[in-house]
């Protein structure tokens, strides 16, 4: 069993709605390099369909999405590809 990785930088979206998670999620996976994990940090519930269809679309793993009372944690991690 692995663990997930640690993520490299972390992105607050709290209190921000579709599509702005999803536009400074894009515009955060430009700066990472690959290999490097980003940490999503939101309250809008469409992140959890919106941010898997981005890493598919985009060719990035999505490794978690996880619920915490009202926060949703989205752990992505930059493959080689261009996100």
């Amino acid at each position: 069993m692995s663990e997930t990785p640690a993520p490299t930088r972390q992105l607050d979206t709290r209190g921000t709605y579709c599509p702005r998670p999803v536009i400074d999620t894009d515009a955060a996976m430009r700066q990472l390099g690959a290999g490097e994990v980003l940490e999503v940090l939101a309250d809008d519930v469409g992140v959890k369909l919106d941010l898997p269809a981005w890493c598919r679309a985009h060719r990035q793993r999505l490794l978690e999405v996880r619920e915490e009372g009202r926060l949703i944690r989205v752990l992505i991690m930059k493959t080689g590809e261009r996100a």
